[in-house]
């Protein structure tokens, strides 16, 4: 067998991958890394960059047990395969840094994937640069480092518009992003036009059924929320939910996601019984998908809380919107709209049960640890 075919499978799994057809994308990265290790031995660079490949395919489709330990595997291999900086550990090692779920882990390997990164392209302004900044920024950002990610993701949105122009994904990214700051400094406005601006751009770049198409979606319905414009916010959420399951099927994480932020929607809405059906089949699919204990599985069980405390099924809400409180304060990695919405639900819910001493512990803390 010739080496261009399996090469070729794997850069149609890539491109699969990239129109997010992930289901697709799947048995032909297995097809190629099968021939890989076939025609070259367990361990080249062939190898990991399928192993690598196929670890995020699975993580994409919400497999984050399988798909893992494939990725680690992929940075191990290239480790032994380059004693120094090369693009290939460089961008195995940022993936790993994208899909691990220790916040202090993937600052660690975002920074080493840009240090790298940075001697390769010897400190001059690159794309692979940019997309290295972004991605501390971003693991900053959920630690609350507003300043230091700020700083960072304006430095890659400048390189970024000089090196690709003004309409590219990339661009759109950053822009979406810095509305995330923009949020946690408090300037819900900033990061409203933000939000359109990134939306706008990603359906000029990749059309409007892609995923980063409703990922902008349901980040701009959020802020709505935040403005209490929940007819714009719905309509969103509504579109966001359909594309990500005519792109992903009925139990993804994703899918998960717009449940979630629909639910809220409804139970904002007085809508109850509406909210607590999605709110119930999200958690059932995040704790499919990632664990229990994940603060996205958390952010759901608050909404199913709420729905219920709504209905005034109060012993099962407080369960419920506690546990689910502790985890989200907890984990750096949780969005505080979800931390401030949960804290609320928690206030409200004291108030209606006649426990004035406990609606005034949960409004006295602060959103975050």
């Amino acid at each position: 067998m010739k080496m261009w075919i399996p090469s070729t499978i794997y850069e149609l799994a890539d491109l699969l991958g990239r129109m997010g057809d992930f289901p697709g994308a799947e048995p032909l990265y297995r097809e190629a890394l099968a021939l890989q290790k076939k025609l070259l031995g367990e361990k080249n660079s062939a190898v990991a960059r399928s192993l690598e490949g196929l670890g995020l395919n699975l993580f994409d489709q919400g497999n984050s047990d399988d798909g893992i330990p494939l990725l680690r595997e992929a940075v191990a291999m290239q480790r032994d395969l380059h004693s120094g900086p090369h693009p290939d550990l460089a961008e195995a090692v940022n993936n790993l840094g994208f899909v691990t779920s220790d916040n202090q882990e993937a600052e660690q390997l975002f920074r080493e994937s840009l240090a790298m990164k940075q001697i390769l392209y010897s400190g001059e302004a690159h794309p692979e640069i940019a997309m290295g900044l972004s991605n501390v920024a971003y693991v900053l950002n959920d630690q609350r480092k507003y300043a230091e990610a700020e700083a960072l993701y304006l430095e890659a949105l400048e390189m970024q518009r000089k090196l690709l122009g003004e309409n590219h994904p990339d661009v759109a990214n950053a822009l979406n992003n810095l509305a995330f700051v923009s949020y946690g400094k408090g300037d819900l406005d900033a990061s409203i036009a933000m939000s359109k601006e990134s939306l706008e751009m990603y359906r000029r770049t990749v059309g409007n059924e892609h995923p980063l198409v409703a990922r902008g979606m349901s980040n701009l319905a959020m802020w709505e929320m935040e403005k209490n414009d929940y007819a714009a916010a719905e309509l969103l959420l509504r579109d966001a939910l359909d594309l990500r399951v005519k792109l992903f099927g009925l139990d993804h994480a994703e899918v998960a996601k717009s449940k979630t932020a629909l639910a809220i929607l409804l139970i904002e809405t007085d809508r109850f019984d509406e909210a607590l059906p999605l709110a119930m089949e999200a958690r059932a699919i995040y704790q499919q998908s990632l664990t229990a204990d994940h603060w996205r599985t958390a952010s759901a069980a608050s909404a199913e809380g709420a729905a219920l405390a709504g209905l005034k099924r109060y012993d099962e809400a407080e369960l419920l919107l506690t546990e689910s409180y502790d985890v989200l304060r907890e984990d750096t990695s949780a969005q505080l709209f979800f931390i401030s919405r949960t804290r609320r639900w928690l206030v409200d819910l004291y108030k209606n049960l006649g426990q004035p001493e406990e609606a005034a512990k949960y409004l006295a803390m602060q959103t975050g640890k």
